[in-house]
């Protein structure tokens, strides 16, 4: 994902939004660059409005026309400028980045787990 806008976003066009494959919140050990996280919401700077979809190892949506659902061992952490980011785990719809109705869904009033997105993320277990 650049932070300069290329010519084109326009790869497959099979979703409006911006997947970020691979997706980790929290430093690597002797990880000497800027974390996931920070080159997301640089995006999220320069790109308002775009949603990107940080999928986790594990993790996919599988898109069946409008309904797009995660699948998988993972979640998938949705960010949008200006808002916390949000976790998704297995059998969650997604199909607000669909029709435009993210915002709702991603406003601090929200049922879903709000996702780690400080300077100091904690670890999962399995990398302790």
């Amino acid at each position: 994902m650049p932070i300069v806008e290329p010519p084109s976003f326009n790869a497959l066009n099979l979703v409006p939004f911006q997947v970020n494959p691979h997706f980790i919140d929290f430093p690597l050990p002797d990880e000497t660059a800027e974390a996931r996280v920070d080159r997301i919401n640089e995006f999220l700077a320069v790109n308002p409005g775009v949603y990107v979809a940080g999928m986790r190892d594990g993790t996919m949506l599988r898109v069946d026309g409008a309904s797009i659902k995660v699948e998988g061992a993972g979640r998938v952490c949705i960010f949008v400028k200006d808002r916390a980011p949000v976790n998704f785990g297995p059998g969650d719809s997604l199909q607000f980045l669909q029709d435009d109705g993210a915002e709702s869904i991603l406003s601090s009033s929200s049922s879903f787990e709000p996702a780690y997105a400080g300077s100091n993320p904690r670890r999962p277990a399995s990398v302790r």
